[in-house]
């Protein structure tokens, strides 16, 4: 189910109601494959029921319908395949994210400035502490630094 979350920009989406969304920004006509995502949109205020678009997801959608960099980065691994990315327009930055197994997305916008560290966080880099013992002591040691 798609939804908003105004207080922080983000906002929840499946590629149909992208699909929905993009079609509405060319004044075309919702095929009924489409209909159900539709609904949804105009369930969570995304739509109103004239099939406007509210300003919340403006900068989203003016960012996919003209992007000039798009990133896919695939991420597998037990429970399964993940698509994420960041959408780079002229002027707002996107980056998404989904869960294995499901088919919405969280888009959330970010800052030129933090761009790097959101690829860095879809990609999961961590250390792989093969001594455990060692490797807690090393990050109790780090985390006392920050903390202490």
């Amino acid at each position: 189910m798609p939804s908003i979350d105004a207080a922080r920009r983000r906002l929840r989406l499946a590629d149909a109601h992208l699909g929905v969304l993009g079609i509405l920004v060319h004044d075309g006509q919702i095929p009924e494959e489409l209909a159900a995502a539709r609904g949804e949109l105009r369930e969570a205020a995304i739509l109103d029921a004239d099939d406007k678009i509210s300003a919340d997801p403006y900068p989203l959608v003016a960012t996919l319908m003209e992007p000039k960099v798009i990133v896919r980065v695939e991420m597998t691994g037990p429970q399964g395949a993940t698509q994420s990315g960041p959408v780079i327009g002229d002027d707002f930055i996107f980056t998404h994210e989904n869960w294995p197994g499901d088919a919405e997305s969280e888009y959330v916008p970010t800052e030129p400035e933090t761009l790097v560290w959101a690829l860095t966080r879809m990609v999961d880099p961590h250390r792989d502490f093969t001594d455990e013992a060692d490797g807690a002591k090393r990050l109790g040691k780090k985390l006392g630094g920050l903390f202490g």
